[in-house]
């Protein structure tokens, strides 16, 4: 892990800090030319107010990022937010249409605590309505389990089967140990919340008839334990494709997955303030008469949007204030996973021959393989590819090329596979194209590409063709 720690005296300084991190990271992985996202996301246990997740793009990502195609709004699964319409119940309703049966309207999703005293059900619509090319349809809807893990902390998701871990954990004898052995117990509860587009009247109904519908009623009923409904109506409903964006309502929002590989964040006074860690910041200097710009120096236009809901309900010292002799340092923390940003590049890139490195981070970028007859002119060609003076500009006909020559003693065709297996942007061959057209084949197998040059075209033409990757 590559980590990177920052330190101001004041949050504008410490927010400009964050947005020279966050775009060098942006143009660090930009380098990489395959697809990344820098994504909002929740600062989680770190803490802090602002945070930002970068990931490689790839099907077998662990982690969900969601995007407009329209107005660029990117966040993790954690902060989305979709404006996915009303419940197939409520259209029929609105079209004069029978009622469909309850149990085929809605779904429950359950969840439950690690120290198994909370219980929380879900429930939420079988369809939401959405707008499609044609017009308005519906589709399948999934319960969003980091909507209710911020309304509960305390549910684990990660309990795969939360009703058998629930009732294997509370017996009727554990409960009885428990009340009869401790003063005030600690005992399980059942927290009931309702989507925002389930009718009241359905609420009222499940509520009156609890036995019929939660499977969890009877076992709560019996032991005479809390069963509560959530006051609030949120959305629980997990985004999918095509859903309205909250951002700018078109339909263009995009489910993919992707790998994180890096994370930038904001902490604020998070962890100086409980740790005294304060500066005696520089008074601030007094603004001209003729000067509208604010006391840092920096206009309002300047000031990073974030700012304001940072600042706010928060005795934040300023520089210059009569407070402001010792001041709270304002952090920020930022990494790189190195290693497993390896890993997900020999994912993304990799096909049935072997890697493909990205040009940065590839052994080299060109290997020189020639059949034993021609080791003279592949040399030649190694020697040409190496240039004359240092690293340049692409382009420039002396710039070095970042070469090696292949010249163990194997066969044509084993070191060919090899070079495959390894990954090598570029390859230079001279084989049979080179016998009989006196020209060199290069290969390109992150472009799908297979060109032939004279000797003397060779640079140029690698040089053309590194700039594309």
């Amino acid at each position: 892990m590559k980590d990177l720690y920052t330190f101001d005296s004041t949050p504008e300084d410490a927010l400009q800090t964050y947005e020279k991190v966050r775009r060098t990271y942006d143009a660090f992985f930009g380098k990489f030319n395959i697809p990344f996202i820098t994504a909002e996301a929740d600062s989680g246990g770190i803490g802090g107010d602002l945070s930002h997740e970068y990931h490689f793009v790839t099907p077998n990502g662990e982690d969900t990022i969601i995007s407009c195609g329209s107005c660029g709004y990117v966040t993790n699964e954690e902060l989305a937010r979709s404006l996915a319409g009303a419940n197939v119940w409520e259209v029929r309703r609105k079209n004069n249409k029978p009622d469909p049966a309850v149990h085929e309207a809605y779904r429950s999703w359950l969840g439950v605590s690690s120290n198994r005293s909370l219980v929380v059900e879900a429930v939420f619509p079988k369809d939401v309505e959405i707008r499609i090319n044609y017009g308005m349809g519906f589709r399948g809807a999934e319960a969003n389990p980091y909507i209710l893990k911020s309304m509960f902390p305390a549910l684990d998701l990660r309990i795969e089967r939360p009703m058998k871990a629930f009732t294997d954990h509370w017996t009727s004898t554990s409960l009885n140990t428990v009340t009869s052995t401790t003063a005030q117990p600690t005992l399980p509860q059942l927290v009931q919340v309702f989507d925002y587009r389930i009718p009241q009247s359905f609420i009222n109904d499940r509520l009156s008839s609890q036995k019929k519908w939660s499977p969890l009623y009877t076992f709560f009923k019996n032991a005479g334990l809390t069963i509560t409904s959530s006051h609030a109506s949120p959305d629980l409903v997990r985004i999918g494709n095509h859903d309205p964006c909250p951002k700018c309502a078109k339909p263009s929002l995009r489910v993919q997955r992707a790998i994180e590989l890096g994370h930038t964040f904001y902490l604020g006074t998070r962890y100086s303030t409980p740790l005294h860690a304060t500066i005696t910041p520089k008074p601030a200097p007094k603004p001209s008469n003729d000067d509208d710009d604010d006391d840092d120096g920096s206009t309002n236009a300047d000031r990073h949007p974030a700012l304001e809901t940072i600042t706010k309900n928060k005795n934040v010292p300023q520089p210059g204030s009569s407070s402001s002799s010792s001041v709270p340092l304002q952090m920020g923390c930022h990494g790189i996973g190195i290693s497993r940003m390896i890993a997900a590049l020999a994912d993304a890139l990799s096909d049935s021959k072997g890697l493909v490195w990205p040009r940065i981070v590839a052994p080299f970028e060109v290997v020189v393989i020639a059949n034993k007859e021609y080791e003279r002119e592949a040399a030649r060609v190694y020697d040409s590819l190496r240039g004359r003076g240092e690293r340049k500009a692409d382009g420039d006909s002396d710039a070095a090329i970042d070469v090696i020559l292949d010249d163990r003693d194997k066969s044509f065709a084993w070191k060919l596979k090899d070079a495959d297996l390894i990954g090598y942007p570029v390859v230079v061959l001279l084989g049979s194209t080179f016998k009989e057209q006196g020209k060199c084949e290069v290969a390109v197998r992150r472009l799908g590409r297979r060109e032939s040059f004279r000797l003397e075209d060779v640079r140029r033409n690698v040089g053309r063709l590194l700039a594309e990757l």
